[in-house]
């Protein structure tokens, strides 16, 4: 038996997980308020008084009382809340809007998973990746160029064979993201094109082997 006040279920078949637990495999649900446990010395098994759904008191021995606990935030995640500037609601999980579940009210800090509110690790999963998609928006604007010149290593890490540097001009949030090139010495500049992520590097293979 399984003593509630209110359930909820949510996410994918969760309801039909509660309709068969319910209607095919027996298990009893029962809308109820439990106020006493106490232990039968002889057999050990636990005796449960409770009130049901209509006020009427009621009771039942059960072998075994598991206690279901409610989901809290801890004190440091509201802490780190706090130094951070962002909103929490009272049950201090951060403050989110029903169309955007993944930003803060702090322009630039999202958040996901069990601190944005209760949910099951597939629905972790997918604001983690909503959330990095949205970090990810804040490198550059739509149809931008940011060049940035990746440092080439000060030794070799091939023996032998000569260093190489790339520049590269990327542009967040389109799928031509623009071109690579790699200077190397004895030979001229050209252009690759690069593909979205993950972002791939084009080298002359008799040059530097590829790097998995």
């Amino acid at each position: 038996m399984i003593f509630n006040m209110d359930i909820r279920t949510f996410g994918k078949d969760y309801e039909k997980y509660y309709l068969r637990a319910r209607d095919s495999e027996g298990v009893r649900f029962s809308k109820a308020r439990i106020h006493t446990i106490t232990e039968i010395p002889e057999t050990g098994d636990l005796h449960v008084q409770y009130v049901d759904e209509d006020g009427s008191r009621a009771e039942d021995t059960f072998s075994m009382v598991v206690l279901s606990v409610g989901l809290g935030i801890a004190p440091s995640s509201v802490e780190l809340a706090r130094r951070l500037g962002i909103e929490l609601n009272s049950y201090n999980f951060v403050e989110t809007d029903p169309f955007a579940p993944v930003a803060t009210s702090r322009p630039g800090i999202f958040t996901c998973g069990l601190f944005q509110g209760p949910k099951d690790i597939p629905g972790s999963i997918t604001e983690a990746s909503a959330a990095a998609s949205a970090a990810g928006g804040f490198l550059a604007e739509p149809g931008e160029v940011r060049p940035n010149r990746l440092r080439s290593p000060t030794k070799s890490i091939f023996p032998g064979r000569s260093r190489a540097s790339a520049s590269l001009s990327a542009t967040a949030g389109s799928i031509s993201a623009g071109w690579l090139t790699y200077p190397l010495s004895g030979s001229t500049p050209r252009p690759c094109p690069m593909w979205p992520l993950p972002m791939k590097i084009c080298l002359p293979a008799a040059r530097i082997p590829r790097i998995k």
